[in-house]
């Protein structure tokens, strides 16, 4: 049986700091990592401080570098963890849609 006292009490002692304007940072991410065109990027949703922070924070994640410019970033920082995250997404997107038939009449 799934203990959901313990686990609020885990999520209350493992919270994390909320970080505001979360919006235009995940934006100025996302135009990066996926290296969006100059005209699919909604300027308007962002400030110069954004886009500042956002490099900064990108350099200070990149573990290592090779000749031919190919980067690695710390995996336990968010925003590789973001990336993660929308890799399993995409693969679980592209996965064969596949339904098992049910022994259970009414399933």
């Amino acid at each position: 049986m799934f203990m959901f006292n313990q686990m609020n009490e885990k999520l209350i002692n493992t919270k994390t700091e909320i970080v505001e304007n979360v919006e235009s940072y995940v934006h100025v991410y996302s135009a990066l990592i996926n290296q969006f065109s100059i005209k699919d990027i909604d300027f308007d949703q962002l400030t110069v401080v954004d886009i500042i922070d956002i490099r900064d924070t990108l350099f200070e994640i990149i573990s290592e570098e090779d000749d031919e410019g190919n980067i690695r970033l710390d995996p336990e920082h968010p925003y590789s963890q973001l990336e993660s995250i929308q890799i399993k997404i995409h693969q679980l997107e592209s996965t064969p849609k596949q339904r098992v038939p049910s022994s259970f009449r009414f399933l």
